[in-house]
């Protein structure tokens, strides 16, 4: 037979099939109204009216949480390894929680943790299950700025006037074993307020990869840079220290030419504060002992007696953990084997607060979405061809993981406030949405290259797939 021939006798050639993927569901008004107002209500935490423990941050989450199930059949997103370990961690540590909760039972520090737990898991639920979009993570950015224009007002007003939220700790605290003068906003303690303040300069960091205005960015720009300076209002030594890695961090990524000049200046810096008379007490005009972290009673010092016995108590279980607020129990029965922490009981590190409460297990699934929260960040940093405003995102998520172990130090706790799940929950949706616009398929990377960053917002649908 000829060719043509043979040709008549199959049909024509088919061209290969192509079908348009389903452009995933955008987010609906009354979803972006909530992370709106989640993070305000996050920083007032219980000062806001309630009933019995449910405050308005909780019922915002029971509502976003109801409506993300009854209408999760429209995330069509694809599937990823961050959000599949998030399930992991949800799933994991609340069969820890509860299996602690009936073996080893709830004392008296572990009932509100608890809650508190369970809460935080619907919120990190609900953020994984809602059609993630660009108006999604700009509303959770401008209601991140709402809370703090209002957080930073209140400590402006406090350090001018003395004035102190119900919930402050000299409150709470008639031993005066606390003597920290800071400004603690509505967080009843200077060093949550630099918590929030500090990681608020991150979220302004990743959020300038959402907007595109000028001017918006501009604003983000300036509460990114007014985060340090509400963590030096708070007097927060470790913040301040972590505020100045995050800087230079920043410096050296936008301005690599000027790295090795900028390095030689923070050197000379160094010698002259080192060879300065007295110091760099004397420099600030400040008591020496003030600054000596690590002498026995001072801040470092109780850090740090509180991690080794953290471990310890961890070791004591066999790494199954003592239970929902077991850490402050123990610590109230301490022993002669237990490093002295002068009173003070929370654990003041996510990591052995988890480790030494709940186990290996919910403690290495935090691990893995930590890492998979990296590896999404390190993916869209390295993307040379995005604008800077996008690799800037990817390196907030790289800043958040890897200064997390020393972060989690700052505050007392942090599975019971509820600004800590806020900052996770809004971490985890920044990382998917980077994930789902940048990193889902190397086809759309192809076209990113192309085409610039912003053909993925400007176009009606995704692109075409081939049919298999």
């Amino acid at each position: 037979m000829t060719p043509s021939q043979i040709h008549r006798a199959r049909g024509p050639r088919r061209a290969p099939r192509l079908e348009p993927r389903l452009a995933p569901p955008s987010s609906s008004k009354w979803e972006r109204f909530l992370l709106f107002l989640l993070p305000l209500a996050a920083a007032l935490g219980p000062l806001t009216p309630s009933i019995g423990p449910l405050f308005a941050f909780r019922v915002i989450i029971l509502l976003l949480f109801i409506g993300a199930i009854i209408n999760g059949k429209r995330s069509r997103d694809q599937s990823s390894p961050l959000r599949t370990s998030v399930y992991w961690l949800t799933a994991v540590g609340a069969l820890c929680a509860l299996f602690l909760a009936v073996f080893r039972g709830v004392g008296e520090y572990g009932a509100s943790e608890l809650l508190s737990i369970f809460i935080g898991a619907m919120l990190v639920l609900a953020f994984m299950l809602l059609p993630v979009d660009g108006r999604l993570v700009a509303s959770l950015i401008a209601g991140w700025v709402l809370a703090f224009v209002v957080t930073g007002s209140l400590a402006i007003y406090e350090a001018r006037t003395g004035w102190r939220a119900p919930n402050h700790f000299s409150f709470r605290d008639p031993q005066g074993l606390l003597t920290d003068d800071g400004t603690a906003s509505t967080f009843g303690n200077p060093n949550d307020y630099a918590h929030f303040a500090l990681l608020s300069s991150v979220i302004f960091l990743a959020g300038l990869a959402v907007v595109r205005r000028r001017s918006t960015r501009v604003l983000l720009t300036l509460g990114a840079l007014a985060g340090p300076v509400c963590v030096v209002m708070s007097e927060s030594f470790l913040g301040v220290g972590i505020a100045a890695v995050i800087l230079l961090a920043v410096v050296l990524v936008r301005v690599p030419l000027a790295s090795p000049t900028l390095i030689i200046l923070l050197g000379v810096g160094a010698l002259f504060v080192a060879g300065f008379p007295g110091g760099i007490a004397s420099l600030l005009s400040i008591d020496p002992a003030y600054i000596a972290l690590f002498n026995e009673g001072r801040t470092g010092a109780v850090r740090t007696n509180l991690l080794v016995n953290g471990l310890r108590f961890s070791v004591e279980t066999g790494f199954t953990g003592l239970g929902p607020g077991g850490f402050e129990t123990r610590m109230s029965m301490a022993g002669g084997d237990d490093r002295p922490t002068y009173g003070i009981l929370s654990p003041h590190s996510g990591f052995t607060e988890v480790l030494s409460q709940y186990g290996l297990l919910p403690t290495i699934a935090m691990v893995v979405v930590l890492f998979q929260l990296a590896r999404v960040g390190w993916r869209v940093y390295r993307a040379s061809q995005l604008a800077i405003a996008d690799r800037f995102a990817g390196l907030a998520l790289l800043i958040y993981v890897f200064l997390s172990p020393v972060i989690t130090m700052m505050g007392s706790s942090n599975l019971d406030p509820s600004y800590t799940w806020m900052i996770f929950a809004a971490m985890l949706l920044i990382g998917r949405w980077l994930h789902e616009k940048y990193v889902r398929s190397p086809r759309v990377n192809e076209y990113v290259a192309r085409v610039g960053t912003d053909a993925l917002d400007r176009a009606p649908a995704p692109l075409p797939v081939m049919a298999t």
